[in-house]
């Protein structure tokens, strides 16, 4: 696994998972038992500042110095 800088992370023990927002622009999803990738996708055009997530729903919220937050579904990918 490459290093990267986490500003940001949020376990969703629902799905054995740990979701990290990071300053290389990506969110990231990793199963927090075998840190296998779940999914990784480019999410912002600078810097991740913070991530939280749902309780319930597949919604992770993402906020970054590009000035926007963004509501991500996990299950639309």
């Amino acid at each position: 696994m490459k290093p990267f800088i986490v500003m940001s992370g949020k376990f969703i023990s629902r799905n054995q998972w740990v979701v990290a927002g990071a300053d290389y622009m990506f969110i990231r999803d990793y199963n927090y038992n075998t840190i296998d990738k779940v999914k990784v996708f480019e999410a912002h055009i600078d810097y991740i500042r913070r991530v939280a997530v749902h309780p319930t729903l597949p919604y992770v919220l993402s906020s970054s110095d590009d000035m926007l937050i963004t509501v991500w579904d996990w299950d639309k990918g």
